[in-house]
């Protein structure tokens, strides 16, 4: 077994930083202000007074303006503890920190619902599926399919779920004029699906092909002779003669053609194109950016012809299309850029562009992605994904007159013809609660990922008057700010995490992000004698995880944090972004499923870079130096170019089975070494250590135990290299997971392992503040004077309650590997090597639906925990097609 040696150099430059007393004072990185307890001659046995470091104070005291002080920490609310809920029908916590608070109590749907559509008459909601699908018999888990669901407005009560015919369905509902259909789009099954309405009762009558398209949104021409079809996979959309279900075009339409409008005259056909760019030629360069932010655009198609009339640039990510009332102007949503562009019908121009914030530059995030319109076409009606809302868009003023809260992700929205009552569809719902298991046996693939139990909901309101959009106003700003009120900062804060208003006056100076795969908290940490953990839930015992545990115990171990993420796509995305486009939200989970998307590459997908750009290269555009050992997510196309040297380029990025998660370390503590020598240590590493994932069972190859082993060693490995530097003194790391789906838990699905190490971290402390993956970015953020990116790190706080005044040096000494090299010897025909068999174990999460009941069988060998709870979803007799 290889040991960690510190070069002679380095250890004599380390001794010198001793000798002299490390750094010389705290004192630049707190508050001016003198006053606290002062220590000196008659104050009981201490008789230091003045100080130059912090050496010369007793215990926890620290010097500060020449004089022994009590540190003063920011205090903490009891709020920050409270721990995310989804039973309540009134008030719950996501996984964020955020509360929902909606405006009516809800209805609760299927799995990730993204659309609604109104009959004309207003009789009937029509909501579609989109996410993992329903259970059609409990004895088969495994069959999932989409149910397209119709609500009765009245009572808001479903009151018909039909099963789709081939199982999947997407975006497109469409009711003709006469409400006596409605076109439902297929998806993957390259089909149009058409339901007879009949007494308010719907029948499938029959489903048009469309071959090659993935089929997406639909609109009918004024005549209802014409449908139009956007096939987002083939950047085309189809036109289908209705008298013969035939089609009569196919037709360019952009890239990634998404939503459809047509002018009142049926016309100009307007297709958002919402997740492209284009590489500029060489003279559109940005300094030297290979692809500079540009527009994102919006597709008008000539109906008579077929011909592309122009590509209109509009803000990024644009989705839903609304048309004023009177047909001359057409409102685009643009997710990622939070604005609505103003498209004249006539001469195609933009004739205004509205913020959703009162600047243009505010960070964005509030990710909206459909309207609806008022009938004097005074307001737009906007849905707020991130923020949990619907914006009221006054389109004289150009203000934002208020907004009304939602519960979790609301996707799409709709109002009544009298313009009197609104209707909001939310995606997930109330959130998700518990891990949950309804397992068959041995080699089922039942257990419920986090995706398939994500519930959405709906509920309608009366439009409110002034005064109750005031008070609604009110909750949505207490509902997404309250992170802002964990800490109070009135008493001062001496800690070694600057307070907001003076980021990056730290003695941190050195940050560390060691990211890691799919653990949940109760498989890492459930039988220790520290947090809030559930010893049945342990899957990965002490020999297992001699260093994480042992770090857990030494320094700060967080027991209510959370990933913001489903997957591991998203998982990357969060970790790299701290947001996630509605694209990724909508595209990772179709993909898992089954249901046809193909896979998203973070950073290279262009519907997954944000408007603000992805976390490393936040920081170096504030002039603040990073490195990566992996993290190559965070560079998309132009690692090899612009980025090329801000990270390890033999570094492993990806998970396969070749590469040990030890010979990861041994790389960093190489390149690290030569970087203390050189005196080129980033403010800024970012360290990729995935084989917890681990690979599944096989014969002859290493077991899931001691793949977790494995990477176990590495993070001792790593964390006592930092810890044994001359730059220890001045070093943070933080150590977290990008999901949490390989595991069991009995708070949250969300909730995850996650470590802060250092000198400056509190010791033996557990963190019960409720934080999840944007708390990590805000802390580093503020350590290293970074302003945020977006909403979701700009609306947290840094993690305070982990933070010391007063450093202590004492280094991290690993644990030498424990649990052994262990090969599997199970025979093939061993049932859990059949299922390990039917997934593809090199590649991030290809085998994301059933890794964890799989680990579960083979480590505890009983099946899997039972559900604390059934989804609260009123069972429903199910129609067949």
């Amino acid at each position: 077994m290889r040991k960690f040696l510190l070069p002679s150099v380095a250890l004599l430059l380390m001794l010198s930083l001793l000798l002299c007393g490390c750094p010389k004072s705290s004192d630049e990185s707190h508050d001016d202000d003198d006053s606290g307890v002062l220590i000196g001659p008659g104050s009981g046995d201490q008789t230091v007074t003045e100080c130059e470091t912090f050496f010369d104070c007793p215990d926890e005291l620290i010097c500060k303006s020449g004089w022994c002080v009590e540190p003063r920490y920011p205090e903490l609310n009891d709020e920050a503890l409270r721990r995310p809920t989804a039973d309540d029908p009134d008030e719950n916590v996501l996984v964020n920190g955020r509360l929902l608070r909606p405006a009516q109590r809800t209805t609760q749907l299927g799995t990730f619902p993204t659309n609604l559509e109104i009959s004309p008459d207003g009789s009937l909601l029509a909501v579609n599926e989109n996410g993992y699908g329903t259970v059609l018999d409990p004895e088969h888990w495994r069959t999932k399919k989409h149910v397209l669901r119709i609500v009765d407005p009245q009572s808001m009560e479903v009151v018909q779920e039909l099963v789709m015919p081939n199982g999947s369905m997407y975006i497109g509902l469409r009711f003709n004029a006469a409400g006596s259909r409605l076109y439902v789009s297929g998806g993957e099954d390259q089909a149009v699906h058409v339901y007879a309405v009949e007494s308010g009762e719907l029948s499938l009558e029959r489903s048009i092909p469309v071959d090659g398209c993935y089929t997406t949104d639909l609109r009918l021409s004024p005549d209802q002779a014409t449908l139009y079809v956007s096939c987002e996979l083939t950047n085309d959309v189809a036109a289908i003669d209705l008298s013969d279900d035939q089609t009569i075009g196919r037709w360019d339409a952009g890239w990634h053609p998404y939503e459809l409008l047509l002018s009142a005259d049926g016309g100009k056909l307007f297709v958002s194109n919402w997740a492209g760019f284009q590489l500029p030629e060489e003279e559109e360069k940005d300094g030297d950016k290979l692809y500079p932010r540009k527009p994102n655009t919006v597709t008008v198609i000539n109906t008579a012809n077929g011909e592309i009339l122009l590509s209109i640039p509009v803000g990024l990510s644009p989705e839903g299309l609304t048309l004023s009332p009177e047909g001359s102007t057409v409102y685009v949503v643009c997710n990622k850029s939070d604005s609505v562009y103003a498209i004249d019908v006539a001469s195609l121009a933009v004739t205004r562009i509205y913020s959703l914030h009162a600047d243009f530059e505010a960070p964005k995030g509030i990710s909206p992605i459909n309207a609806a319109i008022s009938p004097d076409g005074s307001t737009l009606y906007i849905n707020g994904a991130g923020d949990n809302l619907v914006a009221l868009l006054d389109l004289q003023s150009g203000e934002v007159r208020g907004s009304i809260p939602t519960e979790w992700y609301p996707t799409d929205l709709a109002l009544s013809a009298d313009g009197s009552t609104l209707y909001v569809l939310n995606g997930k719902g109330r959130g998700d609660g518990p891990t949950e298991y309804e397992g068959q046996g041995q080699t089922s693939s039942d257990r419920d990922q986090v995706g398939r139990q994500i519930f959405g909901s709906i509920f309608k309101l009366a439009v409110p008057d002034e005064q109750q959009l005031a008070d609604y106003t009110q909750t949505v700003y207490e509902n997404n700010y309250r992170q802002l009120h964990y800490f109070n900062f009135e008493n001062g804060n001496d800690s070694a995490l600057p307070s907001p208003d003076r980021a990056g006056e730290s003695p941190i100076k050195h940050v560390f992000l060691i990211l890691k795969e799919n653990f949940s908290y109760d498989c890492a940490y459930g039988d220790m004698e520290i947090g809030e953990g559930k010893p049945e839930y342990n899957m990965w015992t002490e020999e297992m995880l001699p260093n994480q545990r042992k770090l857990a115990r030494e320094y700060t171990l967080f027991d209510n944090f959370y990933c913001d993420s489903e997957s591991s796509i998203d998982g990357h995305q969060w970790a790299a972004a701290a947001i996630e486009p509605d694209y990724v939200e909508k595209g990772w989970v179709l993909d898992y499923a089954g249901y046809g998307m193909p896979g998203i590459v973070v950073s290279v997908t262009p519907g997954s870079i944000p408007e603000s750009n992805f976390f490393m290269p936040h920081l170096i555009e504030q002039g603040i130096d990073v490195y990566g050992y992996g993290g190559v997510e965070n560079f998309g196309i132009e690692a090899a170019t612009r980025y090329r040297d801000y990270y390890m380029f033999k570094y492993p990025f990806n998970l396969v089975r070749e590469d040990l998660d030890r010979d990861r370390a041994w790389m960093f503590v190489h390149e690290f070494n030569q970087r203390v020598l050189d005196e080129t240590v980033p403010q800024f590493s970012w360290i990729f250590l995935p084989n917890n994932h681990a690979f599944g069972v096989h014969p002859g190859q290493w077991t899931p135990a001691s793949w977790v082993a494995d990477n176990d060693e590495a993070v001792g490995i790593v964390v006592e290299a930092i810890a044994h530097s001359p730059i220890w003194y001045d070093s943070l790391i933080v150590i977290f997971e990008d999901d949490a789906q390989h595991g069991f838990d009995h708070i949250d699905k969300h909730r995850s392992p996650a470590l802060a190490v250092g000198p400056w971290v509190k010791r033996g402390y557990v963190s019960s503040v409720a934080y999840s993956m944007p708390n990590m970015h805000k802390t580093i953020e503020l350590v290293l004077g970074s302003t945020p990116m977006n909403r979701f790190d700009q609306l947290c706080t840094g993690m305070y309650d982990v933070f010391r005044a007063k450093p202590d040096y004492e280094r991290y000494v690993r644990v030498e590997r424990i649990y052994p090299e262990e090969i599997y010897e199970g025979s093939a025909d061993d049932p859990l090597v059949q299922l390990s068999q039917t997934m593809d174990w090199d590649g991030i999460d290809e085998n994301q639906w059933y890794a964890a009941e799989l680990y579960w069988r083979l480590m505890k060998g009983t099946d899997p925990p039972t559900p604390n709870s059934e989804p609260s979803i009123e069972k429903l007799p199910i129609s067949s097609p």
